[in-house]
């Protein structure tokens, strides 16, 4: 085998080359290379919003409420914004319909034909406190506070209550109440508004709201006359929502006993020697006489209407009958009603 000595040498030589370089490098310390960064700037605008989250409860009930009756705001509804970043004012208004601004201003019942004013409900923004009337107009109501990373949902109560007028009739009676955005708020994520149903009932019942008076004098008597029908008490009924019958009887002490009684002990005259009737000096034979027991004779009156009571009026008489002491007799006139 014949080899080339020259290309042997040659590539020998090449190696060598290559050691004596790579250790002359190595003798001179650690390699660098060159290297460099650069920083992006970025930025995002948040904006000012807010994020009506709703409220607290679709319905407010305030049960059976009288005729007649004054309330006081204590029904609480939580107002929320869920993650905005701006403080504002909840507005609020009341009545049928469902449309901010354009509501009817009134509770109706189920009967259609009755109803009262919205202006009977009242709120406040605090329990218990100071009023104002809910009107079918936008007011600014409550504030909402700014939602914060540590805090995202905040919220603040509204408060309220129901004034249920006089002679508002016998029925079950709804409105809308409805809470939204008011000022302070650049833009809305969230709703625009919730609405409330409310929801009361108003029982029948009846009252004697008052009598014109409660002294009747009889003047000075003789024993064996007697008074035409010409002593009047007007019977009223302004809070009501029933017609009523006024049931007349009488008779001394809380229990009546049967008599009128004098001064002096055992002068006495039998109850039923006092008489009533609804007209003006009607004769004795035109009178129905009172007993100490309630009995079916009643005067009636009608219903009263929201804004206007109803009264009717009785007049009384007596006789002394002959063989009377002389001396000043007291008895009591009992009006009860019945509806």
């Amino acid at each position: 085998m014949k080899v080339n000595l020259d290309l042997l040498s040659k590539a020998m030589l090449s190696t060598a080359t290559i050691v004596f370089m790579l250790s002359s490098l190595l003798s001179l310390g650690t390699i660098s290379f060159a290297s460099s960064s650069n920083t992006v700037t970025a930025n995002v605008a948040v904006s000012q919003t807010c994020n009506f989250g709703g409220v607290s409860n679709s319905v407010i009930g305030f049960g059976s409420v009288p005729p007649a009756t004054t309330g006081s705001a204590t029904n609480a509804v939580t107002v929320y914004d869920n993650g905005g970043n701006q403080a504002y004012t909840a507005n609020v208004e009341g009545g049928i319909g469902n449309l901010l601004g354009s509501t009817n201003s009134v509770w109706i019942g189920s009967s259609t034909s009755n109803e009262f004013q919205i202006t009977n409900t009242i709120w406040s923004v605090t329990s218990g406190g100071s009023t104002t009337a809910l009107t079918n107009t936008l007011v600014a109501s409550i504030n909402i506070p700014v939602s914060t990373q540590a805090s995202p949902i905040t919220s603040n109560n509204i408060y309220f209550g129901l004034n249920v007028p006089a002679g508002a009739p016998a029925d079950t009676y709804t409105t809308n109440i409805i809470l939204g955005i008011g000022s302070g708020c650049t833009s809305n994520s969230g709703f625009a508004s919730n609405t409330i149903t409310g929801q009361v009932t108003v029982p029948g019942t009846c009252f004697i709201s008052s009598v014109s008076n409660t002294l009747i004098n009889f003047g000075s008597l003789a024993p064996g006359s007697n008074t035409l029908t010409s002593n009047a008490i007007t019977v009223t009924d302004s809070a009501g929502n029933k017609p009523e019958g006024i049931v007349i009887f009488g008779g001394n002490g809380i229990i009546p006993e049967p008599f009128w009684v004098g001064t002096s002990a055992g002068n006495t005259i039998g109850i039923s020697n006092t008489v009533w009737s609804t007209s003006y000096n009607a004769g004795w034979s035109g009178t129905a006489t009172i007993t100490n027991t309630v009995s079916g004779n009643t005067i009636v009156l009608a219903a009263p209407t929201i804004g206007t009571s109803t009264s009717n009026t009785l007049y009384l008489g007596m006789k002394v009958p002959a063989g009377t002491a002389a001396d000043t007799y007291t008895t009591n006139i009992v009006l009860e009603t019945s509806c």
